[in-house]
């Protein structure tokens, strides 16, 4: 169909230039991942052939072959940052060598997000130079306690990691000796980063390969989020909320085989989910399985843990874990 300006939606024209060859899709139903994998390859193809661009009305988005981003954004709103947030438990092996191969993969696959600045308090004085990421490697294993940050899109980079080094300076009864800690590794990136199609895809690729490397009990990319979900080292259930992303360790597979069935298989232990085209976050996990509401309550006591909790853990006054 060929149209006038006049029958265009004025946020539309900036988008599309002088293209005025205009075909109208329709889609309808539910759609599994393997169709929306088809639906896209279909699209990006179509987009590479006619250098043409694509407004998705329905999820406010425009996109050709080379980039992507939100039709009319409110620019005069400042825009919560996104988290891309990672939970595991091998936190010894993490601060022994994990660390620096999490840095030796971002600098493969995403070398935007490897940490710029660092420092014990702020403003952060240290830099990264010349991508030598060695000193920063020394200083995690000698204060775990650093603060990090990437440069635009990428921001805050935080890392929350139990570990025997960790507790070296703890009381041996301290109460967090006593419940159940998972390390943290989160990234704060900016909307604008998804407005990149090859960003976005190096976005997705470093999150399925760290998830495996990091051996993940669960991990997620978060929209509009003041921060990620969970509570740092303290894990009594799954964050709660809709997500872009997530990728389910082997404990939470045994236990939800809805998201096994929806999700897509990577390496022998982890599934992984992605919101469709259509922009539709993947829902909140099953009410039993997600992080008890946290009442302010002394954290001395027994944790709150979520109903379907599926971990070799419980809780005693004397039993010590770490």
């Amino acid at each position: 169909m060929d149209i006038k300006d006049e029958d265009i939606p004025d946020p539309h024209l900036a988008l599309i230039g002088k293209r005025r060859t205009f075909y109208s899709l329709h889609l309808e139903g539910a759609k599994t991942p393997d169709v929306w994998a088809t639906i896209d390859a279909f699209l990006a193809d179509i987009l590479a052939q006619t250098k043409g661009a694509l407004i998705d009305v329905q999820a406010n988005k425009w996109e050709t072959a080379t980039k992507q981003g939100l039709v009319a954004h409110d620019v005069a709103q400042p825009r919560k940052p996104h988290w891309m947030t990672f939970w595991f438990k091998d936190g010894a092996r993490f601060h022994a060598t994990g660390f620096a191969d999490l840095l030796t993969t971002l600098g493969t696959i995403l070398p935007a997000a490897v940490p710029r600045r660092l420092g014990l308090t702020g403003p952060l004085q240290g830099k990264v130079t010349n991508g030598d990421t060695a000193p920063l490697v020394d200083t995690f294993q000698t204060n775990g306690d650093i603060i990090l940050r990437s440069a635009a899109p990428f921001g805050d980079v935080l890392v929350s990691v139990p570990s025997a080094k960790r507790f070296e300076e703890y009381n041996p009864r301290h109460f967090a000796r006593r419940d159940h800690l998972l390390g943290t590794v989160a990234f704060a990136f900016k909307p604008k980063l998804f407005e990149d199609k090859a960003a976005t895809t190096a976005l997705f690729r470093a999150f399925e390969t760290l998830s495996l490397q990091l051996d993940v009990v669960y991990a997620e990319i978060r929209t509009d989020n003041d921060m990620p979900g969970g509570t740092g080292w303290f894990w009594n259930g799954l964050p709660h909320g809709p997500v872009l992303a997530r990728c389910i360790g082997p404990d939470d597979c045994g236990v939800w085989p809805d998201a096994v069935t929806a999700g897509r298989r990577i390496g022998p232990n982890h599934v992984v989910e992605r919101a469709g085209r259509d922009a539709t976050l993947l829902p909140s996990p099953p009410r039993e399985m997600v992080l008890p509401l946290l009442d302010g309550g002394d954290r001395r006591s027994a944790p709150k843990l979520a109903p379907v909790f599926p971990f070799d853990y419980v809780y005693g006054e004397d039993t010590y874990y770490w």
